[in-house]
């Protein structure tokens, strides 16, 4: 296994409204958003919204543009819908990800209870592979690709794995999968492998708990809030 190094972290506070290419995170490069002001910090996390009059492209990439090795791995943590709406974050998550709209994804889909991972061809998603899984509110959803072996993991537990050797290289992403169902995640993280020296354990968040990403293999450690 690789030894995961943290390249970026964005807890995504701010204020609420500001999009999400004009908000840097604490560790990282800034992001790229394929559609303006789709992607905006909500209340301590991110989400994607649109007027039915904005131009949409779907699958939405709004990606980190930190350099990263080729081997890559991101995670998120999902949380509550807002409006009243429940659980409604269904986050993406990708990896090897270009402004071309290339690259592999993840999608934690709350509502079918599926963990979906697809490869986009210039905005194209083709659903490669899934399986069941229960999400909730507070888990830890992470994607990993190594060489060409892609791993979707639920809390440390890798739930689904697919190879494809379409793409070798590219930056890490959140996605809109769905459109018009407000995508929402807290707590972006970004690693590589590069051989560098293994990092210390990083916080995710510190809000109701905190959460602790730790380098592969993964496991979450949650400690009481201070």
């Amino acid at each position: 296994m690789p030894t995961w190094t943290p390249r970026v972290l964005d807890h995504c506070t701010g204020t609420v409204g500001t999009p999400l290419e004009d908000h840097p995170p604490e560790l990282g490069g800034p992001w790229a958003v394929d559609v303006a002001g789709v992607w905006s910090i909500q209340l301590n996390n991110v989400g994607s919204a649109y007027a039915a009059s904005t131009p949409w492209v779907n699958p939405a990439l709004a990606r980190n543009l930190t350099a990263l090795a080729d081997d890559q791995a991101v995670a998120c943590v999902t949380v509550d819908g807002s409006g009243g709406s429940g659980i409604s974050s269904k986050p993406a998550l990708g990896v090897r990800c270009s402004a071309a709209g290339n690259g592999y994804a993840a999608l934690f889909h709350v509502g079918v209870s599926e963990i979906q991972l697809y490869r986009l061809d210039a905005f194209v998603a083709t659903l490669l592979t899934s399986a069941p899984a229960t999400i909730v509110v507070g888990d830890l959803c992470r994607l990993e690709i190594i060489g060409p072996t892609m791993t979707a993991l639920l809390n440390g537990v890798a739930m689904v794995t697919w190879t494809d050797a379409t793409y070798a290289s590219g930056q890490t992403a959140i996605l809109d999968m769905l459109g018009f169902q407000y995508q929402m995640a807290d707590d972006f993280a970004a690693y590589d492998a590069d051989g560098g020296t293994p990092p210390e354990p990083e916080p995710v968040d510190a809000e109701a708990t905190d959460v602790v990403v730790v380098p592969a293999p993964a496991r979450i450690v949650t400690v009481p809030s201070r």
